[in-house]
């Protein structure tokens, strides 16, 4: 067992002893019909992957980003995969998994870069092998939770670390700009793609646009604009979206961008000779 393998094993084993003496929530989940596996070094197609596996919300503060992952229990008609491993999250709509697994018998590490979870509310992640491993594999892993036993605070049947919109009940989940905030609840459905949003949907320069806070109504002074961004920084920066570093630039480029300046003090203003 190679030193990453055994890193995920005592990961794996921690948050499942601290389970026990927390509060955590298990959910059960099962993989979809799209869920397939496929041997590398072989020529033969993509076999359909059943099965299930837990995931378990861990109550620990400063690592609610990370789950245990358990009770693994795959299987197709070439393979038969268990282990355990961890589920970590990356802001509010980005995973990746590490798995500590059992392949036919081996020991194998499975491994997902970082993925956008699937905007039903499902789990959708890319899983591959180890270099050093004895069996070389991909898997495409959709899978859906198959309880109602998490917290959910609109009764729309789908938890709430899963639902796009978790106050307003929608079993569609439909989200049209693929911001991560369901249709439903999106104040502003036409997201520019890869735009880091707001819990409403909206995107920084959505929520404070230069001209104003409304087409018929400017910023009463720049002052005005600089605290719109920066409350909008600072919720993106708790949601994960951002970093403080990609805050501070931000701050610094909307201060050098006169936005929120009247147009007649800007008219007014003396013109800067030309550059020679």
């Amino acid at each position: 067992m190679t030193y990453l393998v055994a890193a995920v094993a005592i990961t794996a084993a921690w948050l499942i002893a601290v389970s026990g003496r927390a509060e955590a929530q298990t959910i059960e989940f099962l993989l979809g019909a799209s869920s397939h596996v496929t041997a590398k070094d072989r020529s033969s197609r993509a076999e359909e992957l059943h099965g299930k596996f837990d995931l378990t919300v861990m109550p620990i503060p400063d690592a609610h980003t990370v789950e245990a992952v358990t009770g693994i229990l795959w299987h197709s008609k070439s393979f038969r995969i268990s282990g355990t491993g961890f589920l970590e999250r990356l802001g509010r709509n980005k995973i990746s998994m590490v798995l500590d697994a059992n392949v036919n018998g081996q020991p194998v590490l499975l491994t997902s870069t970082s993925h956008p979870t699937e905007r039903n509310g499902r789990l959708r992640l890319s899983l591959t092998t180890a270099p050093e491993s004895p069996i070389a594999l991909s898997i495409e892993l959709h899978a859906f939770a198959n309880t109602t036993d998490a917290p959910d605070a609109d009764g729309d049947g789908i938890p709430d670390f899963l639902d796009l919109c978790p106050n307003k009940a929608e079993r569609i989940q439909k989200d049209s700009d693929l911001d991560g905030v369901g249709d439903a609840c999106d104040e502003c459905p036409d997201t520019l793609l890869g735009s880091p949003a707001l819990a409403n949907g909206c995107s920084l320069v959505q929520a404070c646009p230069c001209n104003g806070p409304a087409p018929d109504r400017p910023w009463a002074n720049q002052r005005a604009y600089l605290k719109c961004v920066g409350r909008a920084l600072k919720k993106l920066v708790n949601a994960e979206e951002m970093t403080r570093a990609q805050a501070r630039s931000i701050v610094q480029a909307a201060v050098r961008s006169k936005c929120g300046t009247p147009l007649i003090a800007m008219l007014a203003a003396p013109m800067r000779p030309p550059m020679r």
